[in-house]
C-alpha cells in the first residue's frame, strides 16, 4: 500500500471514530433510510488541495470545535477560522498537516474553543496563504449551527471482537472515546454513556457489551472520596452475571471507565446497597 492510500485509509478511520461514535448525537448527521445515504466525502476547495472531512455542511458543533481533514500546501502551513452569523471572526489560528513527503496530502486535526454566540448561524473556514503574496488561497468555507454548550471527552470500555475476536481474555475491554456536554459530574456522565451501550458505528468496529439489558440498569448513586469510586447499581445489573467470563467482562468495563480519572484509584461496585456476592458467576 503507498504512502497516499495509506493517509486516505488513515483519515476514512479518523472520521469514522470521531463522526460515528466521538461525537455525540448533536454532531451526528441524521439518516433517515440507509438506502438513502450519501457517501462520505469531503468539502473541498477549488483548486483541490484542501478537504475538510469533518464538519460537514450544516451539522451543529460543540465546544470546542473539531476539525478534520487533509491537505497539500505549501510547508504544511493551513490557517483558520470561525465566523458568527455576522461574519465576525470568533476564533482563529493555524495548523500544519503532516504530510509524508512534498506534494503529498497530509491530515490535520485541530480542537478550536469558541464563545457562546447569541445567533447559532456561523461559518468554518479553512485555508492557506500563498507563497508569493500572502492571500487566501485553498478556501473551504463551511456553513455551520454553533452551539451553546461546552464538550469534554470521556472513554466508555467495552469489548471488542475484532481486537480479540476469540474472547480468551474476559478482563481485556477497549476504549471508545465519546465527546460529551461538559459537566462537573463527568464520571457519572462516563459511566451513563457505558450503560447506553455501543452505537451502531462502535457495534461495525467490533465492540459489544457483556451488560445486559443496559437501558434497565440506572446509577443509583456514585461518590469518589479518598480515591475510591463506590457506584450502587439497580438490581437489573445482576441479570448480568450468567458465567464468570461475562461476569469478569462486566466488572472491567464498569472498573475502567471509572478508573480513566485522576481521582479514582479504586472502584467499588453494589447492587441495590449490596456489595457481597456482587456480580458473582
Amino acid at each position: 500500500m503507498n504512502k497516499r492510500i495509506l493517509w486516505v485509509v488513515l483519515i476514512i478511520i479518523v472520521i469514522l471514530v470521531v463522526v460515528g461514535f466521538v461525537l455525540p448525537a448533536s454532531e451526528r448527521v441524521p439518516v433517515e433510510d440507509p438506502a438513502d445515504e450519501e457517501p462520505l466525502l469531503p468539502s473541498v476547495s477549488a483548486n483541490g488541495n484542501m478537504k475538510v472531512w469533518w464538519p460537514w455542511p450544516g451539522v451543529e458543533v460543540m465546544r470546542p470545535l473539531r476539525i478534520l481533514g487533509e491537505a497539500r500546501v505549501f510547508e504544511n502551513a493551513l490557517s483558520y477560522r470561525v465566523r458568527n452569523n455576522s461574519g465576525e471572526i470568533i476564533a482563529e489560528g493555524f495548523t500544519t498537516a503532516s504530510a509524508p513527503d512534498i506534494g503529498q496530502f497530509g491530515p490535520f486535526v485541530v480542537s478550536v474553543p469558541y464563545e457562546a454566540q447569541a445567533e447559532l448561524a456561523g461559518t468554518v473556514e479553512v485555508f492557506a496563504h500563498s507563497a508569493k503574496d500572502g492571500s487566501v488561497i485553498e478556501l473551504v468555507s463551511i456553513p455551520v449551527k454553533l452551539a451553546q454548550v461546552e464538550s469534554t471527552a470521556v472513554a466508555v470500555y467495552f469489548g471488542n471482537a475484532i481486537s480479540d475476536p476469540e474472547v480468551q481474555a474476559c478482563e481485556r475491554t477497549y476504549p471508545s472515546v465519546r465527546i460529551v456536554p461538559k459537566t462537573t459530574a463527568v464520571a457519572r456522565e462516563a459511566l451513563e454513556q457505558l450503560l447506553s451501550g455501543p452505537t451502531e458505528v462502535e457495534q461495525e468496529l467490533g465492540f459489544f457489551t457483556s451488560i445486559q439489558d443496559t437501558k434497565a440498569v440506572k446509577i443509583q448513586s456514585l461518590t469518589i472520596k479518598d480515591g475510591v469510586a463506590t457506584v450502587d447499581l439497580s438490581a437489573a445489573l445482576s441479570a448480568s452475571a450468567g458465567g464468570s467470563c461475562r461476569v469478569v467482562a462486566v466488572r472491567s468495563q464498569i472498573i475502567n471507565t471509572l478508573l480513566q480519572f485522576e481521582t479514582v484509584d479504586e472502584v467499588v461496585i453494589s447492587v441495590e446497597g449490596e456489595t457481597d456476592e456482587v456480580l458473582q458467576p
